[in-house]
């Protein structure tokens, strides 16, 4: 079996596994209407951290 075929299995494999963890976890739109609404204007500037991070990480780690 060539290794791109392979590698394609492994994808669908961890796909089919992430679709069935967040299926049996119960993690659906009706239970994200539960969530507790947060106004974007009354957040403070600590919640745009993990953002920064992200873009951060994606600038850095290909060099």
């Amino acid at each position: 079996m060539p290794i791109a075929v392979g590698a394609h299995i492994a994808r669908h494999v961890l796909c089919a596994i992430i679709a069935g963890s967040i299926t049996a976890s119960g993690i659906s739109p009706v239970s994200a209407a539960d969530v507790a609404h947060l106004e974007g204007g009354k957040l403070s500037a600590i919640w745009a951290l993990p953002f920064a991070g992200l873009l951060l990480s994606i600038a850095v780690l290909p060099l």
